[in-house]
């Protein structure tokens, strides 16, 4: 399961070449306009360019079409070149591209290896996790790169996803292939290097360095779609990330003890090592091999596997020793198989996703939480009151893992709470747009939390309730005076400062768009699913003219008895 908000499907694109069909121009196989390297088509008198026609392929030989805007631009230079009596030659698209989800950016160039599969061509490959610059240097982040080569060294293609960094190693890489450069010469190329930008063993040359292994019969890689059935997993991971998740069946056997415990091990069974991500996978491999065991290292480690098998990953979990019965046993837990992902979501977001996805569940249900890692202190404070006990939680290069375990009906991870018994009453008489998003945000937090929530609209801040386009109703001469000052509903509140005739206000609706800020309908949208009291003020809609079916959907109009009541024993917070 994906759970999405919003799913794009895409499904191609396809040539327009209806114009060169009716010309009588030769058409390749998939309608794309034939041409030759000068880009001139089947007659001499006319030119192509662009996403319409076939071109050569460097990588694989043959025709393909690359339809990116780098590659027809190059080509329009190449036709007006030759129509103004040049000689300017195409010299094939190595499909260099690259595209922005959300935070992440996918990049990619030369083929992929399900066209590697289709064409039957002989290729290896290998896949890394490295940091987009020095960890010890702040805002670091992971990449996850995949390269494929041919056995005689060949860049045949490379993809990389992170969200930072992943555009310069394709690029350089683009450009290696472009020179002819073989895998193993990737190791070689001298890159810049300082902390904030890279590490000083940049991850293009590790993957050249990986290459090579593999090449020169240094490192002979296993690859998680693949793994033999007979096969001895050997996890060389620490004791402590074993038990957070390993593949199935695997023992652990953790680096800095494997030479001491080689006499543990059978010569006669074939061995996969695995770290994290590679790297102490193949240091294992090379001992085991220099001590005459057969074995070969999981290439991208158990990270890769996440990713390729969906299968439910398991935990070793040391029960305490009884009086009655000491024990070494391990009890086998299948982790939670359900994952909501809250990463690049603004307060209140990830709160009340995480809400709405523990309601759903039953207790001593199970799920795995991937947020950013300051979402860290509310997570802890949330679950000590809404029945959640965190499992294990740890922070990646880039962002919060966690498990989490639903409680019975009314506890908490370590003792029972009345949620019920708190109360938040919120008086909103602004209607400053910041402010009201401020009030609402708030709301939206303590009701994630169990807090009972109300907000009291009075005065000004009525008109945030107001409908964008109120119906027809029967009003005096002032009632109407004020309905045409007032802002129609959340879209048309200014901010309280720096409004700048309404330009710093759309600023701040665009800056909030970029930081994944809900805007002020959607924020009203939320409090109302959570639960939260609308309740509009009954004496200031009698002064200011405003009737209720004027109004979205309240729960009540009420006066100041009705707030304290839903306040008593709680707090009352004035915006």
């Amino acid at each position: 399961k994906l759970p999405a908000h919003l799913v794009v499907e895409s499904v191609g694109v396809r040539p327009n070449s209806a114009l060169a069909a009716a010309a009588g121009l030769e058409l390749g196989p998939r309608g794309h306009i034939v041409v030759d390297a000068s880009l001139r088509t089947s007659d001499p008198n006319i030119y192509a360019a662009g996403d319409v026609i076939e071109v050569e392929d460097p990588v694989l030989g043959g025709k393909t079409a690359v339809p990116l805007a780098g590659p027809a631009n190059k080509q329009g230079r190449i036709v007006a070149d030759n129509i103004a009596g040049g000689n300017s030659r195409y010299r094939g698209s190595y499909a260099a591209s690259i595209i922005k989800i959300g935070r992440y950016a996918l990049a990619a160039v030369g083929a992929t290896e399900r066209r590697l599969k289709q064409q039957a061509v002989a290729y290896l490959k290998i896949y890394s996790h490295p940091s987009s610059h020095a960890t010890y240097y702040p805002g670091s982040t992971q990449m996850h790169a995949k390269l494929l080569f041919a056995p005689d060294g060949k860049i045949l293609g490379v993809q990389c996803v992170g969200m930072d960094g992943a555009d310069k190693r394709i690029d350089v890489i683009a450009t290696a292939m472009q020179q002819n450069l073989l895998a193993p010469d990737l190791a070689w190329l001298e890159l810049t290097y300082a902390p904030p930008f890279n590490s000083a063993k940049d991850p293009v040359n590790t993957l050249g360095m990986i290459a090579d292994n593999v090449l020169t019969g240094k490192s002979d890689v296993i690859h998680a779609d693949a793994l033999p059935k007979d096969a001895i997993l050997l996890d060389v991971r620490q004791p402590e990330e074993h038990t957070q998740g390993t593949l199935p069946g695997s023992i652990n056997m953790p680096l800095p003890q494997l030479r001491n415990r080689l006499g543990e091990l059978d010569k006669s069974r074939f061995y996969v090592t695995f770290c994290r991500v590679g790297m102490r996978g193949y240091l294992a491999e090379r001992i085991l091999k220099q001590s005459g065991f057969k074995a070969a290292n999981l290439s991208g480690g158990f990270l890769t596997w996440q990713s390729v098998c969906p299968a439910p990953l398991v935990v070793k979990k040391k029960t305490q020793p009884t009086q009655v019965q000491p024990t070494d046993t391990a009890d086998d837990e299948v982790l939670p198989v359900e994952t909501l992902d809250v990463r690049g979501m603004a307060c209140p977001g990830p709160i009340v996703n995480l809400k709405q996805a523990f309601d759903a569940l039953k207790p001593n249900d199970q799920i795995k939480l991937l947020a950013e890692t300051s979402f860290e202190p509310d997570l802890v404070k949330w679950s000590a009151g809404n029945g959640c006990t965190i499992l294990h939680l740890t922070r990646e290069n880039d962002h919060l893992e966690a498990s989490l375990k639903k409680g019975e009906p009314g506890t908490s991870g370590n003792a029972t709470m009345a949620s019920s018994e708190r109360r938040t009453a919120i008086v909103l008489f602004s209607n400053d747009l910041d402010k009201s998003i401020a009030a609402f945000i708030i709301a939206c937090g303590m009701a994630a939390s169990g807090a009972k929530t109300a907000i009291f609209f009075t005065f000004w801040g009525l008109t945030v309730l107001r409908k964008e386009h109120p119906p027809e109703t029967k009003k005096d001469f002032v009632s109407k005076l004020f309905g045409r000052m007032l802002p129609k509903g959340p879209k048309g509140l200014k901010l309280s400062q720096l409004n700048m005739a309404g330009m710093g206000t759309a600023m701040m609706k665009d800056i909030m768009a970029q930081k994944n800020v809900s805007s002020l309908p959607d924020l009203i949208e939320q409090a109302r699913a959570l639960g939260v009291t609308f309740i509009a003020c009954e004496m200031a809609m009698g002064i200011m003219g405003i009737k209720r079916e004027e109004l979205i959907a309240v729960d009540e109009v009420a006066g100041v008895a009705s707030l304290a009541e839903l306040s008593r024993g709680g707090n009352v917070l004035f915006i």
